[in-house]
């Protein structure tokens, strides 16, 4: 994406380098969305390119809902369903895990995911179903796991979704206002979101598209995809499968922007990436492009500085990772 585009990182409340919120409440993620706003002005746009994974993907479209005119373009990558209250049977999730018998980790993995169905799990059983949520289970998708399993705020976990955080009644509503084009990206064995059920998501927006990506699971945006399986007719599709929502929109661009919201409204430039959180670092990049990361800090306001400026760069994309700070759980 760094490519094409110019991509502002943001790492959420007590994750990433982000300070804890003296009020450990304000993890819940509604009450995130105003950090996000504070971060567009500070930058001086005008609108954002917001995309967003799992968990952050609420976060996203929470802040599209209350600021429609702020968001461009939305992408949501293996977005979680929580925040519309699309249901997601455990039917649905049994049909996609059942592709994947041929694993040689699959008896392990499915007995686990059969007692969390069952109501009978045990803490151990909710990491042993994690091959499920990587397109391939190798030893880079198991040290990205490890990685993540260290990086876990557990405290922003448990506040993140609770009471009060969301309103799917409201937000379906914004959602079927919202003039933003919104691409939303499905694993093809995502078992947290069945592109079945990301096809309803995405039918929710106006200006909406379905991208399934082949042989991937729900965390595409780490982990490489498996060598996608034949279909019925022989092919196997090689690039992400478009289904549209809505007749007037088309795909979006590939080099969108990926969220995770910062934890204050004042910023700190460091190279080589701009990324939002606590803590400070100077430093600035050369000329706009590629990926920059300012940090974020509760004590002094300094401004970006005029080469990463929004004078240097026509466009600017915000990335929110957050799944490999909460545990969203399937």
């Amino acid at each position: 994406m760094s490519a094409h585009r110019s991509l502002v990182l943001l790492d959420l409340r007590g994750t990433g380098e982000s300070a804890a919120p003296a009020d450990p409440a304000s993890y819940r993620c509604d009450r995130q969305i105003e950090d996000v706003e504070a971060l567009r002005v500070h930058l001086g746009l005008d609108r954002l390119d917001l995309a967003a994974h799992s968990a952050g993907a609420a976060l996203a479209l929470l802040y599209a809902a209350r600021h429609p005119d702020r968001v461009a373009r939305l992408t949501l990558i293996n977005p979680s369903p929580r925040p519309v209250g699309l249901d997601v049977a455990d039917s649905d999730r049994r049909e996609l895990a059942e592709l994947r018998q041929g694993e040689p980790w699959f008896p392990d993995a499915f007995a686990a995911f059969a007692r969390i169905w069952s109501g009978e799990a045990a803490a151990a059983d909710w990491t042993a179903i994690t091959p499920f949520t990587h397109g391939r289970w190798d030893a880079a998708s198991q040290a990205h796991a490890a990685r993540e399993a260290s990086q876990r705020n557990a405290d922003a976990a448990a506040v993140y979704y609770s009471a009060g955080a969301l309103d799917p009644e409201a937000v379906r509503s914004a959602a079927a206002r919202l003039r933003a084009r919104v691409l939303l990206v499905a694993g093809e064995y995502d078992v947290a979101l069945p592109p079945k059920r990301a096809a309803e998501y995405a039918g929710l927006f106006p200006h909406a598209e379905l991208a399934v990506q082949p042989g991937a699971g729900h965390d595409s945006v780490e982990s490489r995809p498996r060598p996608a399986r034949p279909r019925p007719g022989g092919d196997v599709p090689s690039r992400p499968r478009f289904a549209r929502a809505n007749h007037k929109t088309r795909a979006l661009p590939p080099a969108v922007v990926v969220p995770a919201a910062p934890a204050h409204p004042h910023l700190h430039p460091r190279t080589p990436h701009h990324r939002a959180n606590c803590g400070h670092r100077p430093a600035a990049t050369g000329n706009g492009r590629g990926v920059e990361t300012a940090q974020l800090t509760g004590v002094t306001a300094a401004p970006v500085p005029a080469a990463v400026s929004p004078a240097s760069s026509s466009r600017w994309v915000c990335r929110w990772v957050l799944c490999s700070s909460v545990d969203t759980r399937v």
